[in-house]
């Protein structure tokens, strides 16, 4: 079995998990599929590019760093209306409520605003949802990314260049 065919199995078993995560009230669970989704996707792209230093154990902050830097993104490049940029900073954010829903569970110091289990699970739910909607726009844009790149590198048809 290819190593895609592989890929899109694994992806098609984090979905429906991350789905049943979501119908059974276990948002932490999606929250860290999301992650787990997100980080691929961003892992994938830096694996395409020349010279840019990849990581499979780089966490999160550091792949939407890379992807920040002006260097390796197309500005240009637009996912359902936003810009990648507006991603990207949006990455940032729901990383950090990741951080704090997931670290913050059980773990507080005297002085901390502690949250009712309630409270805590519908904003999981609410950054599950949130870490879903970043995933698809951050997988529409690197589908798109991909696509562009082989059809770059593909020779054009009759003999004729390919303009750039």
């Amino acid at each position: 079995m290819t190593f895609n065919k592989q890929k899109s199995l694994r992806y098609a078993f984090a979905n429906e998990r991350m789905k049943r995560a979501m119908e059974q009230g276990f948002y932490l669970e999606a929250i860290t599929i999301c992650e787990s989704l997100i980080s691929d996707r961003l892992l994938s792209s830096l694996d395409r590019r020349h010279g840019v230093e990849r990581n499979a154990r780089a966490g999160l902050h550091r792949l939407i760093n890379a992807h920040l830097d002006e260097t390796l993104l197309d500005r240009s490049s637009q996912a359902h209306g936003e810009k990648l940029t507006d991603i990207f900073s949006a990455l940032r954010i729901w990383k950090d409520k990741r951080n704090e829903l997931l670290h913050g569970i059980a773990k507080c110091l005297p002085g901390d605003e502690v949250h009712s289990g309630p409270v805590l699970m519908e904003r999981s739910k609410s950054a599950a949802e949130e870490g879903l909607r970043l995933f698809r726009h951050l997988d529409n844009w690197h589908g798109r990314h991909a696509r562009r790149a082989v059809s770059a590198a593909s020779p054009a048809p009759n003999g004729a260049k390919r303009a750039a």
